[in-house]
């Protein structure tokens, strides 16, 4: 069924996105750790 098929591929692309803002959001922690370290 293509429909079945475009909303597992939306499921991907919003896993992905959500992987994608949390590693991001982690990468801005940790440098924003690091800076803190520094000071």
């Amino acid at each position: 069924d293509v429909g079945e098929r475009e909303a597992s591929d939306y499921l991907l692309f919003l896993q992905a996105r959500v992987e994608n803002v949390c590693l991001r959001s982690l990468f801005a922690n940790h440098q924003t750790f690091n800076v803190m370290r520094v000071q």
